[in-house]
């Protein structure tokens, strides 16, 4: 039986008896009401529903992926199926969203609070940081819009560091880095400790080429310890990229002792043993990486990559084809996968 519910200008659907598989390959479609019903069918399915996206990641791409993947990940936390609930069902909003992040605030008042940050948040209709944040996410396809939307919310509550941060953020990964860095330095200011900011602004300094401020808003994150897993994962992968492969191996082993579940320390982790010679130890990492996240473009390059080196080309050719045929589309590390396996094919000079 299908039951029909109004939310702001789209209709989602709850299914009663889904159908787990068919549920979880439908959080891949174009369609956000589709979406929707896929979602919603998947509310209370805890162990049974994540077993399921799990199995059909592989045959999901870009941004159904990514939608599957955040709902897999708040079903396997503990208590967090609800929070898997409401992001799913605001990727599924349609048209203005300020209508449904009222209702949205209403009836998931404690996830959308912790998803904000801070688990003691009240919101009463018409609050600015809901609705920038529903905002925010509904509207990832077209970021001028989002843009909008949130100077408009900050205009209102200029004074409040998770709206701030994530106008900064989006302002980051559209082009305007001074803005970014004004948005973040404010919301470190009104809140030192706030982990998503500091990671924030960590990779906003990597980028403007501030390698030693990128460590230390990195460090300084991390010591929140297994309470902040991404600040433990940023840390490590920074200290790869800025070359300490000892220290970026040390990061990421305490990243893994935080929660093995994340792929990225242990592409960390591979990446820093093979840069001390311990290939065999390496590759162990790239395969329990892509065992947790198949779509890991990075690991699959990596590996495909120490693969050829030692010859092993048929192996080689298999991980990098798995690795294009799981990555997003069009992403420059598939691009470097898929250079890699024209490589591959040339018969050597």
């Amino acid at each position: 039986m299908i039951r029909t519910a109004a939310l702001a200008a789209g209709v989602l659907l709850a299914l009663d008896g889904p159908d787990l598989g068919g549920l979880a390959r439908r959080l891949g479609s174009a369609d956000p009401a589709e979406r929707g019903r896929a979602a919603l069918g998947l509310r209370g399915g805890g162990e049974a529903a994540a077993g399921e996206i799990e199995r059909t990641l592989p045959d999901l791409r870009g941004t159904g992926r990514d939608r599957a993947e955040a709902l897999l990940a708040a079903l396997r936390g503990e208590g967090r199926v609800a929070e898997g609930t409401l992001l799913a069902r605001i990727a599924a909003v349609e048209g203005e969203p300020e209508a449904a992040a009222d209702r949205l605030a209403a009836e998931f008042p404690g996830p959308l609070a912790s998803l904000l940050g801070d688990p003691t948040l009240r919101f009463r209709p018409g609050d600015p940081l809901p609705r920038a944040f529903v905002a925010a996410r509904a509207r990832r396809p077209d970021p001028d819009r989002a843009r909008r939307a949130l100077a408009e919310a900050a205009s209102r509550g200029e004074a409040d560091p998770v709206l701030l941060t994530e106008r900064g953020i989006l302002r980051r990964d559209t082009g305007d880095l001074d803005g970014a860095e004004a948005d973040l330095a404010r919301a470190l200011e009104l809140d030192a400790r706030f982990v998503r900011a500091r990671v924030a602004r960590a990779w906003l300094r990597w980028g403007r080429e501030d390698a030693e401020g990128a460590l230390a808003d990195a460090e300084r994150a991390a010591l929140r310890g297994a309470a902040a897993p991404e600040a433990l994962e940023a840390r490590a992968r920074l200290l790869l990229l800025a070359g300490r492969a000892d220290r970026a191996r040390t990061a990421a082993e305490e990243a893994l002792a935080a929660d093995p579940s994340r792929p990225d320390p242990w592409h960390v982790r591979a990446r820093a043993r093979e840069a001390a010679g311990d290939v065999a130890g390496a590759r162990s990492d790239y395969a329990a990486a892509l065992a947790r996240a198949p779509w890991h473009a990075g690991a699959a390059l990596d590996w495909g990559r120490s693969l050829a080196t030692a010859g092993r080309v048929e192996e080689a050719r298999q991980v990098l084809s798995e690795g294009a045929a799981a990555g997003r589309p069009g992403s420059i590390v598939v691009e470097q996968i898929e250079a890699e396996l024209r490589k591959l094919a040339s018969p050597p000079r």
